[in-house]
């Protein structure tokens, strides 16, 4: 499961649609993984941040492909040539 916050923080659990997620997620047993743009330590998540930049589509797109590699155990991407 991957989800997406703006900024992910103690905060993002409680009362906000990516804290439900997670919930979901871990009750199924399933591994969830969190794309933010930034992303403050101490959550307890596997979490892929942008390092606070404004990400793009296409930057989105390459964290949460991070975040699906991971969390399935595949290789990393190979560098564009």
């Amino acid at each position: 499961m991957v989800t997406g916050e703006g900024a992910l923080d103690r905060t993002s659990r409680v009362g906000k649609a990516t804290g439900e997620v997670i919930r979901r997620a871990q009750a199924a047993r399933k591994v969830v993984a969190v794309v933010a743009g930034r992303v403050d330590d101490g959550t307890g998540l596997a979490a892929y941040g942008g390092d606070g930049a404004t990400l793009d589509a296409a930057g989105i797109a390459t964290l949460a492909e991070r975040a699906t590699r991971d969390a399935l155990g595949l290789p990393a991407s190979p560098a564009p040539s």
